[in-house]
């Protein structure tokens, strides 16, 4: 039984984790891609690393008591949420998918492809959560796409997520041998299967040391490759992993599974 125990960099919301393609090669979203990027990727991660340490304190606040009370904590929220900076990466992902080698399109498929399909940008998916690490981590496989292959993953820890008067959990996992604050997180949710890819969505966050608040911004919800390419093997959500409300924001099911 093959064994994938690679994930992906700090640029992996752009392109999904490099799973094995089924001929033993590895079809990565980093390296060639990440020459493009960069510039635009760093930019981006120096407004995430700038998020003020008023927002940090309400986030407990908002999870717990559900507001921050007053209204200036309402602007301060909106004001980390740049609508613009995503629909720039939007489009950069589309053409990198259209042209890139690594795009997990499939080469005679290129020429067609029109684009990904996203829900509009929106605040009310960027949810505030508390991480709270394992005291154990253990290393685990999680079932994959493909017959025959495992994921090894750190079962590292799990997201206390708030929405409305409700709490939610979502595990967390690291994947090994790869940037080791990588936060994995593969969930299906109310539209799993009719608006969004049946396999499910990932989510992808960068580690704080120390830091146990953060914002999960679901308009970075993406789809696995194998979404868009059998050839890949992507890891399976797991049963507790499944969220029965419905997070329509970040991408859509690809047009041909509509």
């Amino acid at each position: 039984m093959q064994k994938d125990s690679s994930g992906c960099g700090k640029t992996a919301r752009w392109c999904g984790f490099p799973w094995w393609k089924s001929d033993g090669t590895v079809g990565r979203g980093s390296g060639v891609w990440t020459t493009q990027w960069l510039s635009t990727v760093l930019w981006i991660e120096a407004v995430e690393m700038g998020k003020t340490l008023w927002i940090s304190w309400c986030l407990l606040v908002v999870l717990f008591s559900g507001g921050c009370g007053s209204e200036q904590g309402r602007e301060g929220e909106e004001v980390e949420f740049d609508s613009l900076a995503l629909l720039a990466e939007r489009r950069l992902k589309d053409s990198l998918f259209r042209a890139s080698p690594e795009s997990p399109i499939p080469p005679e498929g290129r020429g067609r492809f029109s684009g990904l399909r996203y829900y509009p940008p929106s605040r009310e998916y960027v949810l505030p959560a508390v991480l709270e690490v394992f005291p154990q981590q253990d290393t685990v496989e999680l079932p994959s796409t493909k017959p025959g292959y495992r994921h090894q993953m750190v079962r590292y820890g799990v997201f206390h997520i708030g929405w409305a008067d409700t709490v939610f959990r979502l595990v967390v996992y690291k994947p090994l041998g790869v940037y080791p604050y990588l936060l994995f997180v593969p969930f299906k949710d109310a539209t799993t299967g009719t608006e969004t890819y049946a396999g499910g969505r990932y989510l992808e966050i960068e580690e704080q040391p120390e830091a146990e608040e953060y914002w999960l911004d679901f308009n970075r919800a993406y789809n696995p490759y194998c979404a868009y390419n059998p050839d890949y093997a992507c890891p399976v959500v797991p049963p507790e992993n499944v969220l029965p409300i419905p997070i329509r924001a970040g991408e859509k099911a690809p047009r041909e599974q509509r």
